[in-house]
């Protein structure tokens, strides 16, 4: 699989700003109105607030680090309105920025301490279309400082997704989103019994793609650079590249299903990683369905024991097609066949009859998704599209995967 990426600003509807900042006037009666010219007469404007803090996931000297810059700018118009607008500017180690803007309508104080406040900011901002939408920010208050800490936009999705800005990162000029965090609506407790498996006796049991994760790794964490498969696979390094580190579910992101992790998760799906199920497959047995996610690099005793049960469902494509080797005394996984690997022509490393990497994997929007039967080797059934963007707010299926 190709890294993924996921566009922050078309997915939450903030209007990346290229020069200056939008003015978004409220009217009297608290409507809404754009100004595409400005008002006659005299704007002033204040500074308010203008913190920087420095933001990374993965260690001072990695491509993720990032300074955050927070304004709030107090504008005054002739007519007597006032409004406050809020800038993010984010910069990243290699130069690179980008920035959102949006219209403060209201603070609320969440929590206080001695020395600091968590406030919940309620704006505005417009999409693409032109439309406005509620957006709220979770802000850190010290003194005359104020930190960004989520960002979460009003819908009747039936998850909310919050954007943590430790996860912002610069590809190629474009800010992605790397993950999302969720949580769950206190008024669709119902909604959440009706997809999830909390009661039930025999819960279906996730496989968590640590394997894949630690394949995909490249960059570096607390200081150490590492390297994963893709550094090999693009030229970047030789084949010690193709050992690397499992690595667990909170460094998880879009290419090791981490969307579809903290989903399954709160509606009650057991889970086990892929090391546990390599020492130990016959616990599938105890199981009546099992799901995979995007497991797109297995040991044979994984593949063996996934492929020998009664009842799999592959919610990801591109599951069992990278063999690997796993080292489990010091917690290593090498690639010994499959991805164009040791030769080119070799693409499925178990040369599994049930390939369906293309073109499914491709398709991240899932606007036609369905399940389809394996043709066994193992029986169940196989999603026709990658859904880590719509597995957080589809509900239809959900409960579908909930009754295969």
């Amino acid at each position: 699989m190709k890294f993924s990426k996921i566009a922050l600003f078309s997915l939450i509807g903030i209007v990346i700003i290229v020069a200056g900042i939008m003015i978004i006037e409220p009217e009297k009666n608290d409507d809404i109105k754009i100004n595409d010219t400005e008002e006659v007469g005299e704007i002033h404007e204040k500074i308010l607030v203008d913190t920087t803090s420095l933001s990374s996931i993965y260690g001072s000297t990695s491509l993720f680090d990032k300074k955050i810059r927070y304004i709030e700018t107090s504008h005054s118009y002739p007519s007597g309105n006032d409004v406050v607008m809020i800038d993010v500017i984010i910069t990243y180690a290699n130069g690179a920025t980008g920035s959102f803007s949006l219209l403060k309508k209201s603070e609320t104080v969440l929590d206080e301490l001695d020395e600091s406040k968590v406030l919940k900011i309620e704006g505005l901002v417009k999409n693409s279309m032109g439309e406005l939408s509620l957006v709220f920010l979770i802000v850190d208050e010290y003194g005359t400082d104020r930190v960004l800490r989520t960002i979460e936009w009003d819908d009747d999705k039936i998850f909310k997704q919050l954007v943590d800005p430790d996860n912002f990162a610069n590809d190629d000029g474009d800010t992605i989103m790397l993950k999302f965090d969720y949580e769950m609506r206190d008024d669709l407790k119902q909604k959440y019994n009706e997809i999830g498996v909390y009661d039930e006796p025999n819960k279906p049991l996730v496989i968590l793609p640590t394997f894949t994760a630690g394949a995909y790794s490249m960059g570096c964490i607390i200081g150490d650079c590492i390297q994963g498969f893709y550094s090999y696979y693009s030229g970047v390094c030789d084949e010690s590249c193709l050992t690397v580190t499992p690595l667990p579910k909170d460094t998880f992101i879009n290419s090791s299903s981490d969307s579809g992790v903290k989903i399954l998760e709160m509606l009650g799906y057991d889970s086990i990683t892929d090391m546990e199920l390599h020492m130990n497959p016959d616990i599938l047995k105890k199981y009546h369905k099992i799901i995979l996610l995007h497991n797109e690099y297995v040991s044979q005793t994984m593949f063996n024991a996934i492929t020998s049960h009664g009842n799999v469902i592959f919610l990801y494509p591109n599951a069992l097609y990278g063999h690997v080797i796993v080292d489990v005394t010091n917690n290593k996984i090498t690639l010994v066949r499959g991805h164009n690997y040791p030769t080119a022509d070799i693409t499925n490393g178990f040369d599994w009859e049930n390939e369906n990497t293309h073109p499914f994997e491709y398709d991240t929007q899932c606007k036609d998704w369905e399940f389809y039967p394996t043709k066994g080797n193992p029986d169940g059934y196989m999603l026709n599209c990658y859904p880590e963007s719509i597995i957080w707010h589809d509900e239809l299926l959900l409960k579908t995967l909930k009754e295969l």
